[in-house]
């Protein structure tokens, strides 16, 4: 009290005065004359919402008024290693720097630190993913090269080339192919590049259009010569790595063993197993001993199968709680996002002067045969507030983790926790046959439903307190923290609310401009997929038209102003093609170009509150989505040498049983048991070691970004196994089908 402070110069204080504080205007006393040379559109970086029009005008040497003026900076980060390092050596006050973290998160060059971390580590992941298979790929080619080859590699041994030198010539092969295989894998690997940013050009699109409603024109492919080297390094790296352990096995094995052919069979003898015999008969039995038999080509499948479901699992995985982090990274605070599926929106202020008019609107929607259905929303954000203890425990627990993560001293601590009176609510109402189906979606109490004078309301209980929505102080690194319960009212208590109205000036519970609402459920986002979702530190509560009227009435006891309560009427069209969609289409850029004497239309596109999270996590997904699909194939290409490679292996073994009587139906069925025995094997080896993986991942993404909650994924597993049991047995039976057309002789 009494002190006076300096405000920044986007200081959200609306109003003259307040009988807390009130704000003094310091005019510097600077003046220039301006000559208009004409008009333009509004340019991207004016706000929709400024208030004030820009101008562009000519900064000429010598014309700065003072010493103070504002920089913008852009910097290429192929050149610039530490560009904030740069930029405190210019400007000496580091809160005078402020950088486009938006842009500056994808290098990982972000203020926030955990933003940063975040994406190193699942840089780092996803390389070694990419690493791991494609060294197991390329480790099985080898493998089973030399397997086809041992009585080559015999022959060489028999005319004296010692270990050294067949280890040489296998490096020597690997590096031949590598010469052939990088310039190839360079280009397909640019076109692939090309294809995905087309695929992504859409979502930069309406990335842009959040902002400007611009677009990006074309999309340049940039190559660098230190990309190229780090490629080549690379590969390099990964194809020694590969051929290295067949290298090394190849230099040892004798020349007698390789002539013979049985360098890598197992020299004891295999005895019939009697209860495999007993259970699966002739076919099983044979199934057993083969795979038992020939145990390096046995694993070296089941390895392929095994890293086919672990990279699946772990990529999925992966992809999925990342899409989950960026989610709340990205995703702006205090949003409630319509899931209706619609075309346009008509929006006004309750109470306003175009009040009439958005009804007249919404009575041509629903008159119109071309439109498929309208959906109405009601939203107050702010406009009420509750007591304190609405809010459970747990909340403000969490609320006092925030403090300490911002260093607040105790006393500070102290004073915040005594000014917990109130709390914001915030209300959206839908129509009655929505609120309907949402209370049935929640299983909300009927009976309170039902009696409308109770003003009945489902409170979401899902919230999210961070460091970026919940601040107490200098910006510091993000972290999350999911609320589970966000109220602590019971089902059928009742609270008061606060309604704000310029003319209540005791801003006491009990007055007039208070009004009590019953609790008639709980709600959760998933519950609400079909209808609205919300992300927000505030609690958020559903209820219906007549709550949202009271309220309302409320809001605009005593005075002309209109509620703070947003009419939102969204609309889906079934036949585009008709004159009220053109109306709307005009309307809609008419609003967009800020030409709005009127209602404001908005198409999906524009309007949706989570057009630039969304379009910057639906071209993040197609990335992940590609980098599963990329590594899928590698692991595919090795199940495929692996499986073809142990057929084209034991083609005189399926001679021998054709010759002695087996039936094709027989082998079939002895294959079957063989892909079943390693499928059962190969899941065995990917649980075991996928589960740790994930469990690391996600301990250390939870200790990263805070407490959050992550994604189930028990069916990541059942879908890794069941395209990897599709797989092997489509490959073994199309492979097998091909071998048994030669001669048996």
């Amino acid at each position: 009290s009494g002190k006076r402070l300096e405000a920044p110069q986007g200081f959200p204080y609306y109003g003259e005065s307040t009988k807390d504080f009130h704000e003094e205007h310091e005019y510097v006393g600077i003046k220039n004359t301006y000559t208009v040379v004409g008009f333009i559109e509004k340019p991207a970086f004016e706000r929709k919402d400024a208030a004030g029009y820009t101008a562009i005008c000519l900064l000429e040497e010598g014309s700065v008024a003072g010493e103070t003026f504002n920089v913008s900076m852009q910097f290429d980060l192929r050149t610039q290693d530490d560009f904030v390092a740069m930029v405190k050596s210019i400007v000496d006050d580091e809160d005078r720097v402020e950088s486009n973290d938006m842009v500056m998160a994808f290098s990982g060059n972000s203020s926030d630190n955990t933003i940063n971390t975040l994406v190193s580590v699942m840089s780092v992941f996803f390389v070694v993913l990419i690493i791991v298979a494609s060294v197991v790929l390329i480790y099985n080619v080898f493998n089973m090269s030399f397997e086809e080859r041992s009585k080559y590699l015999g022959m060489l041994s028999s005319v004296g080339a010692t270990g050294k030198q067949k280890r040489s010539s296998v490096y020597y092969e690997a590096f031949t192919l590598l010469l052939v295989a990088l310039p190839m894998g360079f280009i397909i690997g640019l076109l692939v590049i090309q294809l995905g940013m087309q695929a992504l050009k859409p979502y930069i699109d309406q990335f842009f259009g959040a902002f400007a409603g611009s677009n990006v024109d074309k999309v340049v492919l940039d190559v660098s010569v230190s990309g190229i080297i780090f490629t080549m390094l690379f590969s390099v790296i990964t194809v020694w790595i590969s051929a290295y352990l067949p290298a090394r096995k190849i230099g040892k094995i004798g020349p007698i063993e390789c002539i013979r052919g049985n360098a890598s069979r197992s020299k004891r003898k295999h005895a019939m197993n009697k209860r495999v015999l007993h259970m699966f008969g002739a076919e099983g039995m044979l199934a057993s001993n083969s795979i038992s038999r020939e145990k390096k080509k046995t694993r070296g499948i089941i390895a392929a199968v095994s890293v086919f479901m672990m990279i699946l699992i772990v990529t999925t995985f992966g992809t999925v709680t990342l899409n989950k982090m960026i989610t709340y990274i990205m995703v702006d605070d205090g949003t409630m996002n319509p899931q209706f599926d619609y075309d346009y929106t008509i929006a006004t202020n309750w109470g306003d002067n175009t009040d009439a008019q958005y009804e007249s609107m919404k009575e041509q929607l629903l008159a119109d045969e071309n439109v498929a259905d309208v959906k109405e929303t009601f939203v107050a954000v702010a406009g009420c507030v509750a007591e304190s203890d609405v809010l459970r425990e747990e909340y403000w627990s969490v609320d006092e983790k925030i403090m300490d993560l911002y260093g607040l001293a105790e006393s500070e601590n102290d004073f915040y926790k005594k000014n917990r009176k109130q709390v914001d609510i915030n209300f959206v109402g839908l129509d009655d046959e929505t609120f309907a189906k949402v209370a049935a979606a929640t299983g909300t109490d009927e009976s309170i439903i039902q009696n409308a004078s109770t003003f009945p309301v489902i409170a979401v209980q899902e919230g999210m307190l961070s460091t970026h929505n919940d601040i107490y102080g200098d910006k510091v690194d993000l972290q999350v923290f999911e609320i589970k319960e966000m109220t602590s009212k019971q089902v059928g208590e009742s609270f008061d609310v606060l309604v704000k109205n310029e003319k209540d000036e005791t801003k006491e519970f009990g007055n007039e401009y208070c009004m009590s609402v019953t609790v008639a459920g709980y709600a959760t986002n998933e519950q609400l997929t079909d209808y609205v979702t919300f992300n927000d530190c505030n609690l958020w509560v559903i209820t219906n038209k007549a709550t949202m009227e009271k309220m309302s009435e409320l809001m605009m006891k005593g005075n002309e102003n209109p509620a703070s309560i947003y009419k939102m009427a969204y609309a889906k069209f079934e036949n585009p093609v008709c004159p009220l969609n053109d109306t709307l289409s005009q309307m809609s850029m008419d609003t967009l170009n800020g030409e709005v004497d009127g209602v404001l239309v908005y198409s999906k596109a524009s309007f949706d509150a989570e057009t630039m999270a969304s379009a910057l996590n639906s071209a993040i997904r197609v990335l992940l989505i590609c980098f599963v699909i990329l590594t899928s194939i590698i692991c595919l290409l090795n199940l495929y040498n692996s499986a073809r490679g142990r057929i084209a292996g034991r083609k005189k073994e399926y001679a021998i049983l054709r010759s002695m009587g087996m039936t094709d139906e027989q082998l079939h069925k002895m294959l079957a048991f063989e892909c079943g025995s390693i499928l059962t094997r190969g899941i065995l080896v990917a649980v075991l070691v996928s589960t740790p993986v994930i469990a690391v991942l996600q301990m250390t993404l939870s200790r990263l970004i805070g407490a959050v909650s992550m994604p189930n994924v028990w069916w990541v597993y059942i879908v890794a196994i069941l395209v990897a049991a599709v797989a092997l047995f489509a490959i073994t039976f199309i492979t097998f089908k091909v071998e048994k057309t030669e001669n048996i002789l």
